[in-house]
């Protein structure tokens, strides 16, 4: 009531300027609530990489094992699908709710490497332009260039020291080979790569990064410079 229909503030103008700002803030909100849907959508269908990475650590902090990429992007596409005009209903209890945890994801993004999201866009190998979908999709396409320009890259890559894991190889030619003691993933967590090579891709986002930095040393190509994408 003082805010509105206190005199002074009728009188100077300030009870006006402060509806019209609190009209304002309010249609923007509604307009950034009515969008949800809408951003919903394009996270599933463009397979997010933060919302991967989030959700496969929760998963593997419960079961004690990490889940297949896929099925965590299959499990994403399953979700509910909502159409253009429908609206969002949060009551002011859970606005606040969720407004806290994406708060906390914000902050898990920006101080931990595995919560680094890698969207789709464009990355350059070499002076070739080649666009990717995902950080998987990214790691793969410049393994596959390298490999195409020089056929020892591969085997050499994947006798790097940090290619060789104790228990698995990231680079290898047998699904096994790649997770020797973890056979459920050994049909789906791989991508093919050229020469009858795979690489495995049940892995977080940050280690998908470090093959790709990995993979210009061994090419000896300098990263950021022959090797550009945005991360």
């Amino acid at each position: 009531l003082k805010r509105y229909i206190d005199r002074d503030n009728v009188v100077s103008g300030k009870a006006l300027e402060r509806a019209r700002e609190e009209y304002q803030n309010q249609n923007r909100r509604a307009n950034a609530r009515n969008a949800i849907p809408e951003a919903w959508n394009d996270i599933v269908k463009e397979q997010d990489d933060l919302l991967i990475e989030l959700l496969s650590d929760a998963t593997e902090s419960k079961a004690g094992i990490r889940p297949a990429e896929d099925d965590v992007i299959n499990f994403l596409a399953s979700l509910q699908k909502y159409e253009p005009g429908d609206v969002v209903q949060l009551d002011d209890q859970k606005m606040r709710k969720q407004s806290r945890q994406h708060e906390a994801a914000s902050e898990r993004s920006t101080t931990s490497k595995r919560g680094t999201s890698l969207r789709q866009g464009n990355l350059i190998v070499s002076g070739k332009e080649l666009a990717y979908r995902n950080v998987t999709d990214a790691m793969v396409l410049i393994l596959s260039e390298l490999q195409k320009k020089d056929a020892s890259f591969l085997p050499r890559l994947s006798r790097h020291p940090k290619c060789l894991g104790r228990k698995r190889r990231l680079i290898a030619r047998s699904p096994k080979q790649l997770y020797p003691t973890s056979p459920e993933y050994m049909e789906k967590a791989n991508k093919e790569l050229p020469g009858g090579w795979l690489v495995a891709t049940n892995n977080s986002s940050a280690r998908k990064k470090d093959i790709i930095k990995i993979a210009a040393e061994v090419a000896s190509l300098k990263f950021g410079r022959d090797i550009i994408i945005d991360f």
